[in-house]
Protein backbone atom coordinates (compact mmCIF):
# COMPACT_ATOMS: atom_id res chain seq x y z
CA UNK A 1 0.00 0.00 0.00
CA UNK A 2 1.78 3.25 -0.75
CA UNK A 3 1.52 6.21 2.23
CA UNK A 4 2.51 9.93 1.20
CA UNK A 5 3.95 11.36 4.43
CA UNK A 6 4.00 14.49 5.37
CA UNK A 7 7.37 16.46 5.77
CA UNK A 8 7.38 19.69 8.36
CA UNK A 9 9.78 22.28 6.73
CA UNK A 10 13.38 22.15 7.77
CA UNK A 11 13.31 24.33 10.59
CA UNK A 12 10.10 22.74 12.51
CA UNK A 13 11.51 19.27 11.86
CA UNK A 14 15.13 20.97 14.03
CA UNK A 15 12.95 22.58 16.24
CA UNK A 16 10.94 19.71 17.23
CA UNK A 17 14.27 17.87 17.49
CA UNK A 18 16.10 20.26 19.65
CA UNK A 19 12.71 20.32 21.90
CA UNK A 20 13.06 16.04 22.23
CA UNK A 21 16.43 16.07 22.75
CA UNK A 22 16.75 18.46 26.27
CA UNK A 23 13.38 16.47 27.01
CA UNK A 24 15.34 13.91 27.14
CA UNK A 25 18.30 15.22 28.83
CA UNK A 26 15.73 16.48 31.48
CA UNK A 27 14.55 13.44 31.75
CA UNK A 28 17.99 11.68 32.27
CA UNK A 29 18.81 14.42 35.28
CA UNK A 30 15.54 13.34 36.76
CA UNK A 31 17.41 10.02 38.07
CA UNK A 32 20.38 9.82 39.75
CA UNK A 33 23.54 9.08 36.89
CA UNK A 34 23.98 5.02 37.64
CA UNK A 35 20.50 4.75 37.28
CA UNK A 36 20.41 6.43 33.96
CA UNK A 37 23.30 4.69 32.97
CA UNK A 38 21.47 1.42 33.84
CA UNK A 39 18.64 2.49 31.86
CA UNK A 40 20.68 2.94 28.74
CA UNK A 41 22.69 -0.89 29.31
CA UNK A 42 19.34 -2.45 29.65
CA UNK A 43 17.48 -0.65 26.91
CA UNK A 44 18.42 -4.26 24.57
CA UNK A 45 16.51 -6.14 26.78
CA UNK A 46 13.68 -4.03 24.92
CA UNK A 47 14.59 -4.10 21.71
CA UNK A 48 14.75 -7.45 21.87
CA UNK A 49 11.35 -8.10 23.22
CA UNK A 50 9.65 -5.65 20.56
CA UNK A 51 11.39 -8.09 17.90
CA UNK A 52 9.88 -11.36 19.29
CA UNK A 53 6.31 -9.61 19.49
CA UNK A 54 7.21 -8.72 15.04
CA UNK A 55 8.53 -12.20 15.27
CA UNK A 56 5.78 -13.72 17.05
CA UNK A 57 3.06 -11.30 15.09
CA UNK A 58 1.15 -10.47 17.81
CA UNK A 59 0.36 -6.74 16.68
CA UNK A 60 -1.13 -8.65 13.57
CA UNK A 61 -3.22 -11.12 15.75
CA UNK A 62 -4.33 -8.22 17.50
CA UNK A 63 -5.25 -6.28 14.69
CA UNK A 64 -9.17 -6.97 14.65
CA UNK A 65 -9.96 -6.84 18.47
CA UNK A 66 -8.67 -7.48 22.09
CA UNK A 67 -8.07 -10.93 22.68
CA UNK A 68 -7.30 -12.64 26.07
CA UNK A 69 -4.44 -13.92 26.93
CA UNK A 70 -5.04 -17.71 25.97
CA UNK A 71 -6.38 -16.82 22.91
CA UNK A 72 -3.86 -14.45 21.48
CA UNK A 73 -1.04 -17.58 22.55
CA UNK A 74 -2.87 -19.78 20.56
CA UNK A 75 -3.00 -17.78 17.24
CA UNK A 76 0.56 -16.79 17.43
CA UNK A 77 1.89 -20.21 18.81
CA UNK A 78 3.43 -19.36 21.93
CA UNK A 79 3.18 -20.11 25.19
CA UNK A 80 0.51 -18.19 27.21
CA UNK A 81 2.74 -17.55 30.61
CA UNK A 82 5.25 -16.44 28.87
CA UNK A 83 4.01 -14.55 26.17
CA UNK A 84 2.00 -12.42 29.35
CA UNK A 85 5.70 -11.82 30.81
CA UNK A 86 6.63 -10.54 27.53
CA UNK A 87 3.27 -8.32 26.61
CA UNK A 88 3.57 -7.28 30.65
CA UNK A 89 7.30 -6.22 29.74
CA UNK A 90 6.09 -4.21 26.18
CA UNK A 91 3.44 -2.51 28.60
CA UNK A 92 5.46 -0.93 30.96
CA UNK A 93 7.58 0.74 27.42
CA UNK A 94 4.09 2.05 26.52
CA UNK A 95 3.92 -0.91 23.92
CA UNK A 96 0.31 -2.30 23.74
CA UNK A 97 -2.36 -2.25 26.40
CA UNK A 98 -3.58 -4.47 29.16
CA UNK A 99 -7.83 -3.72 29.82
CA UNK A 100 -9.70 -4.11 32.63
CA UNK A 101 -11.05 -7.40 31.60
CA UNK A 102 -7.69 -8.92 31.06
CA UNK A 103 -8.12 -9.00 27.01
CA UNK A 104 -4.93 -7.54 25.47
CA UNK A 105 -5.09 -4.56 22.46
CA UNK A 106 -3.28 -2.39 20.58
CA UNK A 107 -2.22 1.07 21.33
CA UNK A 108 -0.71 3.60 19.09
CA UNK A 109 2.77 2.15 19.35
CA UNK A 110 1.64 -1.17 18.85
CA UNK A 111 0.08 -0.41 15.98
CA UNK A 112 3.14 0.28 14.09
CA UNK A 113 4.32 -3.57 14.55
CA UNK A 114 1.44 -4.43 12.27
CA UNK A 115 2.75 -6.28 8.87
CA UNK A 116 0.07 -3.99 7.27
CA UNK A 117 0.06 -1.01 9.21
CA UNK A 118 0.57 1.96 6.68
CA UNK A 119 3.49 2.75 8.47
CA UNK A 120 4.93 -0.40 9.59
CA UNK A 121 7.66 -0.97 11.35
CA UNK A 122 7.31 -4.96 11.77
CA UNK A 123 10.46 -5.38 9.20
CA UNK A 124 13.20 -2.94 11.20
CA UNK A 125 12.09 -4.99 14.52
CA UNK A 126 12.91 -8.35 13.22
CA UNK A 127 15.76 -7.13 10.79
CA UNK A 128 17.47 -5.06 13.49
CA UNK A 129 16.96 -7.66 16.21
CA UNK A 130 17.98 -10.22 14.38
CA UNK A 131 20.02 -12.90 15.19
CA UNK A 132 22.80 -11.95 12.79
CA UNK A 133 22.24 -7.82 13.35
CA UNK A 134 23.14 -8.97 17.24
CA UNK A 135 25.74 -11.35 16.42
CA UNK A 136 27.62 -8.11 15.00
CA UNK A 137 27.09 -5.80 17.12
CA UNK A 138 28.71 -7.80 19.41
CA UNK A 139 32.05 -7.44 18.26
CA UNK A 140 31.82 -3.60 17.71
CA UNK A 141 34.64 -3.10 20.24
CA UNK A 142 36.73 -5.07 17.65
CA UNK A 143 35.77 -2.48 15.19
CA UNK A 144 36.46 0.56 17.59
CA UNK A 145 39.90 -0.93 18.31
CA UNK A 146 41.64 -2.04 14.43
CA UNK A 147 39.09 0.16 12.58
CA UNK A 148 37.89 -2.25 10.11
CA UNK A 149 34.18 -3.48 9.31
CA UNK A 150 33.04 -6.11 11.30
CA UNK A 151 31.26 -7.98 8.47
CA UNK A 152 34.08 -7.97 6.14
CA UNK A 153 36.01 -9.36 8.87
CA UNK A 154 32.77 -11.86 9.89
CA UNK A 155 31.22 -12.83 6.79
CA UNK A 156 34.61 -12.22 4.05
CA UNK A 157 32.19 -9.96 1.91
CA UNK A 158 30.49 -6.51 2.09
CA UNK A 159 27.45 -6.30 3.69
CA UNK A 160 25.02 -6.14 0.89
CA UNK A 161 26.97 -8.72 -1.33
CA UNK A 162 26.36 -10.82 2.10
CA UNK A 163 22.87 -9.45 2.00
CA UNK A 164 22.60 -10.43 -2.05
CA UNK A 165 23.31 -14.19 -1.13
CA UNK A 166 20.55 -14.38 2.63
CA UNK A 167 17.30 -13.22 0.90
CA UNK A 168 15.70 -13.67 4.25
CA UNK A 169 17.62 -10.57 5.13
CA UNK A 170 17.60 -8.47 2.36
CA UNK A 171 14.19 -8.36 2.24
CA UNK A 172 14.02 -5.87 5.35
CA UNK A 173 16.83 -3.87 3.46
CA UNK A 174 14.88 -3.55 0.88
CA UNK A 175 11.79 -2.48 2.47
CA UNK A 176 14.25 0.64 4.35
CA UNK A 177 15.51 1.84 1.38
CA UNK A 178 12.47 1.62 -0.93
CA UNK A 179 10.51 5.64 0.25
CA UNK A 180 14.61 7.27 -0.11
CA UNK A 181 14.94 5.07 -3.60
CA UNK A 182 12.05 5.96 -4.66
CA UNK A 183 12.12 9.97 -3.91
CA UNK A 184 15.71 10.24 -4.74
CA UNK A 185 15.54 8.37 -8.24
CA UNK A 186 12.03 8.75 -9.59
CA UNK A 187 11.73 5.51 -10.40
CA UNK A 188 10.86 1.91 -9.02
CA UNK A 189 13.24 0.17 -6.79
CA UNK A 190 15.41 -2.75 -8.32
CA UNK A 191 15.89 -5.61 -5.17
CA UNK A 192 18.61 -4.62 -3.14
CA UNK A 193 21.99 -5.84 -2.39
CA UNK A 194 25.16 -4.89 -4.02
CA UNK A 195 26.73 -1.47 -3.26
CA UNK A 196 26.79 -0.32 -6.31
CA UNK A 197 22.65 -0.36 -6.35
CA UNK A 198 22.46 1.56 -3.16
CA UNK A 199 21.89 5.34 -3.88
CA UNK A 200 22.47 6.57 -0.43
CA UNK A 201 25.19 4.50 -0.21
CA UNK A 202 26.84 5.71 -3.53
CA UNK A 203 26.25 9.38 -2.36
CA UNK A 204 28.24 8.34 0.92
CA UNK A 205 25.43 9.16 3.32
CA UNK A 206 24.05 6.48 5.80
CA UNK A 207 22.09 3.60 5.15
CA UNK A 208 19.59 4.20 7.30
CA UNK A 209 16.14 6.41 6.58
CA UNK A 210 15.81 7.13 10.05
CA UNK A 211 17.92 10.27 10.20
CA UNK A 212 19.52 11.22 13.55
CA UNK A 213 17.97 10.63 16.89
CA UNK A 214 17.50 13.25 19.02
CA UNK A 215 19.37 12.02 21.40
CA UNK A 216 22.41 10.40 19.66
CA UNK A 217 23.57 13.50 17.24
CA UNK A 218 25.39 11.53 14.53
CA UNK A 219 24.21 7.95 14.86
CA UNK A 220 25.69 6.92 11.26
CA UNK A 221 29.14 7.20 12.12
CA UNK A 222 28.26 4.15 14.63
CA UNK A 223 26.22 2.14 11.82
CA UNK A 224 29.55 2.74 9.37
CA UNK A 225 32.02 1.26 12.30
CA UNK A 226 29.71 -1.55 12.19
CA UNK A 227 28.73 -2.39 8.43
CA UNK A 228 31.91 -0.58 6.81
CA UNK A 229 29.68 2.25 4.54
CA UNK A 230 31.14 4.94 3.84
CA UNK A 231 29.78 8.11 6.34
CA UNK A 232 30.41 11.43 5.87
CA UNK A 233 28.48 14.80 7.53
CA UNK A 234 25.49 15.66 5.59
Amino acid sequence: MSVTVKVPPPEVARAIEWIRHHLYRFHQRLTPAPASMLEMILAGWTSQAVTVAAELGVADALAHGPLAIDELATRVDADADALRRLLRALISRGIFRNRRDGRYELNALADTLRSDAPISMNWAARFYGSREQRERWTLLVDSVRTGNAVVAALRGKESFDYFDEQPELAEPVDREREPDAARDEGAPVEPCAGRERHPRLDRGQPASRFGRAPDQRRPGELVAVVTGARHQEV
